[in-house]
């Protein structure tokens, strides 16, 4: 438990810290929810007083948390449940400031700090859903597979949809961000199948 509430907090200071204030994306599910939030900000013209990704994120993933309960053991289904519950609290409530003015480095520690919690929450038997519950599915059916070649998958349509609306230079440090992620997330992830 504490290794997941580590894990988690290291995922959310990452894309709170690093990333969103940048006006970045983490890709994914959770991209999908940023640029959701970006839109309907950009287009309402609204002034919010935290990021509401982490809630759009929860909504898009109950249709996840069906498949993992029927296709996965039901103590990830809790365990996943568990760890989105309290990353949409995290998300909501780390506040979205930045403390490194360099952007890729914003983007190499973001991608750092995020892997590696993504990393422990999936070697806990758990994961933060999205992109994830898929990926464990494909991981099970075919040892060439991963989660994070998943992620790197499904991030070409938000970083492409990124790029159109907010510009190249966001779409490229979000795409390093992305796969300096995913690399450190497998490394984590198969260190963890090797020893098990």
């Amino acid at each position: 438990v504490i290794k997941v509430l580590v894990g988690s907090l290291m995922f959310c200071i990452s894309v709170n810290i690093f990333i969103v204030p940048n006006d970045l994306y983490t890709g994914g599910v959770l991209g999908v929810a940023q640029l959701i939030r970006s839109i309907v900000i950009d287009v309402f013209k609204l002034n919010v007083a935290f990021d509401f990704s982490g809630i759009l994120y929860y909504v898009i993933n109950i249709p996840l948390f069906v498949i993992a309960y029927k296709q996965l053991s039901k103590t990830f289904f809790y365990r996943t449940l568990l760890i989105i519950s309290i990353q949409t609290v995290m998300l909501s409530l780390i506040p979205t400031v930045g403390i490194i003015d360099e952007i890729l480095t914003n983007v190499l520690v973001g991608g750092l700090l995020g892997g590696a919690g993504l990393g422990i929450i999936l070697s806990c038997g758990a994961s933060t859903g999205g992109s994830d519950i898929i990926g464990l599915l494909l991981a099970k059916k075919n040892n060439e597979f991963s989660v994070g070649k998943l992620g790197l998958i499904l991030n070409v349509f938000v970083y492409s949809i990124t790029g159109l609306i907010y510009g190249l230079q966001t779409m490229i440090y979000s795409i390093i961000y992305s796969f300096v992620d995913s690399l450190t997330i497998d490394k984590m992830h198969e260190q963890n199948i090797c020893s098990t």
